[in-house]
Order: C-alpha cells, then sequence, then structure tokens
C-alpha cells in the first residue's frame, strides 16, 4: 500500500504548504541521508569510485525527510540489521532529495520516471542504469510493512 504522499509527477502541483512542510519536519524521526543542498552529481561520482574498488553496483534513492514512505522504509532497515547489512554488501548506496526545497530536476532528468517516493534504481559501478525498484513492491502481501525476505531477494538478485 503506498504511503507516500506525494507522486513525483503532479509533486510541483501539489506541493507542501510551508506549515504541512513545518510539520512533518518537526514529526520527522530525525536525519537519515538526504540532504536538500547536497550535489547529486558529486554524491554519485564519488558513489562510482566506492563501487568500483568495492565490487559493488549502485542505489540511488529518491526521497527526503518530510517523506512518510521514506521514513517507514528508514525505520524498517534501521530495526532489520541484517537485511540493511546485505543492501550495504551489494549497493553504495546515495539518497538524494526531492522536494520543496529541492527537485533536484537535472539529476532524476538522467534516470527512467518515477512515480513515487521512496524509489530505487540500480546502476552499474560506472553509473548506467540497470534497472528500479518500487519499495512498494518489496512490502509483505496485504499489508504496508516491508518484507526482509523480499529485500533479500532483491538484494540477491543484483549482487556482483
Amino acid at each position: 500500500m503506498r504511503r507516500g504522499l506525494t507522486p513525483f509527477s503532479g509533486f510541483r502541483k501539489w506541493g507542501l504548504t510551508p506549515f504541512l512542510f513545518a510539520l512533518l519536519t518537526a514529526c520527522s524521526s530525525g536525519d537519515f541521508g538526504y540532504d536538500a543542498k547536497a550535489d547529486p552529481f558529486a554524491l554519485l561520482e564519488s558513489a562510482k569510485t566506492q563501487a568500483r574498488a568495492e565490487g559493488k553496483r549502485i542505489l540511488v534513492v529518491a526521497g527526503g525527510e518530510w517523506c512518510s514512505s521514506c521514513r517507514h522504509l528508514h525505520d524498517f532497515l534501521e530495526d532489520e540489521p541484517a537485511t540493511q547489512a546485505l543492501l550495504d554488501r551489494t549497493f553504495v548506496q546515495v539518497h538524494v532529495y526531492i522536494g520543496d526545497e529541492n527537485f533536484n530536476d537535472r539529476f532524476f532528468a538522467t534516470l527512467p520516471s518515477s512515480r513515487f517516493v521512496p524509489h530505487y534504481w540500480i546502476l552499474s559501478d560506472e553509473g548506467t542504469v540497470l534497472g528500479e525498484q518500487d519499495p512498494e513492491e518489496l512490502e509483505l502481501e496485504d499489508s504496508d510493512d516491508y518484507d526482509a525476505e523480499r529485500f533479500a531477494r532483491f538484494a540477491q538478485g543484483w549482487s556482483i
């Protein structure tokens, strides 16, 4: 079940009002890797260097602290250290902010379009898009809780 507040398409049209954004930010469980001021192209270049050195793929994750689904995904991975470790063994992760503070239009224009956040794109260590994954598809059947086994199959399917 989709928990995200706003799809990419129409995101600007709906936008977050300053009050709603402040409320969501205040309710956030803390920083979990999305920096509106970060240069995603620089983050990707650094990830490519690390991925080549470590024999991994790159996992680009779109989202932001304002996003309840991103927070839910973050909390799941924090509560499932084995799942997080498997993702870390397989991928160099790049969290790219999308939201009212910075839509990172130029960066996201280089990736296949997505309708929702969070969203995963899988890249080679050279930055070539190999695939994508909607985290919603990694949830348990008839639930909005994530499934550690589905995450394991996802990560194992992309391991080098």
